[in-house]
């Protein structure tokens, strides 16, 4: 935590009455702010413009303490006469507030609720209790446990004899100060919000409002919050960065490489099922069937089908199967005639793609319900995938099972029986990933929620 700022309305037993500190003297003796804004109605201007008691006061108290303040500054208001009226103040105490934690983003806000009309004391207390910045409001209780005594004429004040009468200035002096025990009403809904939201697997929208209320989490359930983004954005590299210097580990597949990659991609469109976006699962089952075949051709056949590729433009990245290099093993003629058999006798020249792994995976393979997933996951790109990529249709679940009559959880469940055949090491409890991490993020916010004080 940084500096420690006060803002302060002024009132009428301010700086001392009855040779006793008033709520402002008490709490900067009690705090020793840095900064302090002093807050003046008319009637209070016209009081420090006679002999500058409020800044003479801290003065005083600074040299007694030796705590230099940094600045002391007076927020004159010389219209504000109804000092009574709620909505005299609120919005300039707001943007007061807002303009001193913009000046001093590190710095600890403290308010003083004792001094100041009713109205302004209810104010600042529902800004501290409604505020996007963590804002501790504090009490001073009367050194008579009831309402101070107006003994003295403001306009015949003696600071110089109340501060050598001031009991306050004696060594084993009794604090009054107490810190308002209440929660942060804005920081508390918006951390249930984000609870919902987490639930919901919209991690983008619980972390925007994360960011808006910084303050009030603790830096290890924001970095969480910013890996559950990064992972549903398939960005696992920057997974890694959200939790730099945390103990979470949300992969359940730790090593890097590919088949970590598969894995997530393929519980980035398990979520997509379960939120029913159809149409985003339907389109993006076509990258992992690709990066599924490869390993499951490997695992199986031990065959690289890009082994026998070319690339056109060299640094393009594109593939094309070449006959030339088919030809020249005995292993690539055995792929040319499963592939000739498949395409009629002729090998076109043409892009990567899975519809050349599907043949040479069923004509080598003799299990029956690896054969049976190759082909129903043909099916569904060339009668799903292809249409809902192609033309502008309503993707719903009747409608997927209409087109390939099965339902789109299935889908996800044949993409990931095939993701065991491709060798992933995967387990059962693997695939409930996003929700155990939902529940470590549920239980933090939680936790945190129960901490905020009433």
């Amino acid at each position: 935590m940084g500096k420690r700022i006060l803002f302060s309305p002024v009132g009428g037993h301010d700086p001392i009455a009855s040779y006793r500190d008033g709520a402002l003297l008490h709490i900067c003796r009690c705090y020793q702010p840095s900064v302090v804004y002093l807050y003046l109605s008319k009637e209070m201007v016209e009081r420090s413009r006679l002999d500058n008691r409020y800044v003479a006061a801290l003065e005083l108290l600074q040299d007694y303490l030796d705590i230099p303040f940094e600045k002391i500054e007076l927020i004159e208001r010389e219209d504000l006469t109804d000092v009574q009226l709620f909505d005299a103040f609120y919005d300039d105490f707001e943007d007061i507030l807002d303009q001193i934690k913009s000046q001093y983003p590190d710095s600890e806000i403290l308010v003083n609720i004792s001094s100041g009309t009713p109205a302004m004391k209810s104010a600042l207390n529902l800004i501290a209790a409604m505020s996007k910045h963590k804002i501790t409001a504090l009490q001073v209780s009367t050194p008579y446990k009831k309402e101070n005594p107006k003994d003295e004429d403001p306009s015949q004040y003696d600071l110089e004899t109340f501060w050598e009468c001031n009991e306050d200035n004696k060594e084993n002096f009794e604090k009054r100060c107490h810190e308002f025990q209440q929660v942060n009403l804005l920081a508390k809904l918006k951390k249930e919000m984000i609870v919902q939201l987490v639930r919901a697997y919209d991690y983008h929208a619980a972390l925007a409002l994360a960011k808006d209320m910084r303050e009030f989490l603790p830096e290890d359930v924001y970095a969480l919050l910013q890996a559950a983004e990064q992972r549903l954005m398939l960005n696992l590299r920057g997974v890694g960065t959200a939790l730099q210097g945390t103990n979470y580990k949300i992969f359940p597949i730790e090593t890097a490489g590919n088949k970590r990659d598969i894995f997530e991609y393929i519980l980035y469109l398990q979520l997509r099922q379960k939120q029913g976006n159809y149409a985003d699962l339907i389109r993006g089952i076509t990258p992992v069937i690709l990066n599924l075949l490869e390993e499951c051709l490997m695992t199986n056949c031990k065959i690289d089908l890009k082994d026998y590729c070319v690339e056109k433009r060299k640094g393009s990245g594109q593939l094309f199967l070449s006959k030339e290099k088919l030809e020249k093993s005995e292993e690539g003629r055995e792929i040319q005639k499963i592939l000739e058999a498949e395409f009629s006798g002729e090998i076109r020249e043409e892009f990567y793609k899975s519809a050349q792994i599907y043949p040479i995976l069923l004509a080598k393979t003799s299990d029956a319900e690896l054969g049976s997933i190759l082909e129903k996951l043909r099916s569904i790109e060339r009668e799903v995938r292809n249409v809902t990529a192609h033309q502008m249709v309503s993707v719903t679940e009747e409608w997927i099972q209409k087109m390939v009559n099965m339902s789109s959880k299935e889908i996800v469940n044949l993409l990931k029986r095939l993701a065991v055949y491709s060798g992933i090491p995967v387990k059962k409890e693997y695939w409930n990933s996003y929700d155990d991490m939902n529940a470590l993020l549920v239980e933090k916010l939680c936790l945190e929620i129960r901490r905020m004080r009433w």
